[in-house]
């Protein structure tokens, strides 16, 4: 898939893509059945993060502001619920 181990904690598996600026981009983990969880696309800056859930809420769809720190090696996000 071109993706580097970086780490592995308990039943997850943290991978980065070869020349990729992030500590990893995708997380592997071990579950009883197949899923696909979340996945994230980099905005330029906090400001357009801020305008994204804006937009959001206007728009009526369910989404959470998660603080930075809160997912290890990621900065503040929008997480669509």
């Amino acid at each position: 898939m071109g993706f580097i181990e970086v780490k592995q904690v308990g039943n997850s598996l943290f991978l980065r893509g070869i020349e990729e600026f992030d500590e990893f981009s995708f997380i592997l983990t071990e579950k009883p059945s197949a899923a696909y969880g979340c996945f994230g696309l980099r905005v330029s800056s906090k400001e357009y993060l801020t305008e994204l859930k804006e937009w959001h809420d206007q728009m009526g769809i369910p989404n959470e502001y998660v603080a930075e720190g809160f997912y290890p090696g990621l900065g503040s996000c929008l997480k669509v619920v």
